[in-house]
C-alpha cells in the first residue's frame, strides 16, 4: 500500500472505487479520527492521537496534494488504510462484500493477492497438493 500512496497519478477507475466505498458505507470519514495507518503510509508519526498533534500530521498529507489526480490517490489511500486498520480475523471468515471490493480493486491496480486474500475476496483458489509445495519430491 505504501507504493500506492506514493503515486503521483491516480490509477484507472479510482473515482469509481471511492464512490462505491462511500455509497456502500465501507468508509465513513470522521473528524475525531487520527488515521494512524494513513499517516504511516506517508512517512509521518503514526503514534500521535488526534488531540495530541495528529491534526498537524494530517495537514502535512493534505499539503502533498498538488493536483486533482493526486487528491484521488490520497483519498483512495485513506479508504484502503482504514479498511486495513480495521481488518481482523473475522474479515477473512466472510468472503466478498467490502473485503472483496477492496482486495479485487487492489489486485486490479497491480497488487498480487495471497491465497488467503483471494479466498477473502471470493476468488477461487486452486487447492494445494503436497507436490505443489516447495521442496516436495
Amino acid at each position: 500500500m505504501k507504493n500506492f500512496a506514493q503515486r503521483k497519478t491516480a490509477p484507472e477507475d479510482v473515482e469509481t472505487f471511492i464512490l462505491t466505498a462511500l455509497l456502500n458505507g465501507d468508509y465513513s470519514p470522521s473528524t475525531d479520527r487520527a488515521y494512524p495507518m494513513l499517516r504511516e503510509l506517508f512517512g509521518l508519526d503514526a503514534d500521535k492521537v488526534r488531540w495530541n498533534g495528529a491534526g498537524d500530521e494530517l495537514d502535512k498529507i493534505a499539503q502533498q496534494v498538488t493536483t486533482p489526480k493526486r487528491s484521488l490517490v490520497v483519498t483512495a489511500a485513506l479508504i484502503l488504510a482504514e479498511w486495513e486498520e480495521h481488518a481482523d480475523t473475522d474479515t477473512w471468515r466472510h468472503p466478498g462484500g467490502k473485503t472483496g471490493r477492496y482486495l479485487t480493486q487492489m489486485q486490479t491496480w497491480g497488487y498480487e493477492l495471497s491465497d488467503l486474500e483471494k479466498e477473502a475476496a471470493g476468488i477461487d483458489v486452486e487447492p494445494t497438493t503436497d507436490s505443489d509445495r516447495p521442496g516436495a519430491a
